[in-house]
């Protein structure tokens, strides 16, 4: 039950590590993460639940269920939005794309 959280881990991990050595980043990952947020969930309970392109087996998920959702989907909008918006960040830091300092 608790694997696909585990899985989320690293990711969480990158978004950690990056926002405390460069706090800059901190409004625009959050910003990020919200939009992913509110599209991942419109996407996943508006059109694959409702539509019943695929559900979720209650036997495999943690119990915490937020708005026909369980906690899990929520979790992943968040942690890898916001992991992917870091990565891209600091790949255009890497690539002189983006001029701080």
């Amino acid at each position: 039950m608790f694997e696909y959280v585990l899985t989320l881990i690293p990711f969480a991990l990158v978004t950690t590590v990056t926002l405390l050595k460069r706090r800059r980043y901190l409004k625009i990952v959050s910003v990020s993460s919200l939009i992913c947020l509110v599209f991942g969930v419109l996407w996943d309970y508006s059109i694959l639940v409702l539509w019943n392109i695929w559900s979720f087996n209650p036997d495999r998920t943690l119990p915490l269920w937020i708005w026909g959702l369980p906690v899990e989907e929520w979790l992943f909008a968040v942690v890898v939005g916001s992991a992917i918006t870091c990565v891209t960040l600091l790949l255009a830091e890497h690539m002189k794309v983006l001029k701080y300092g």
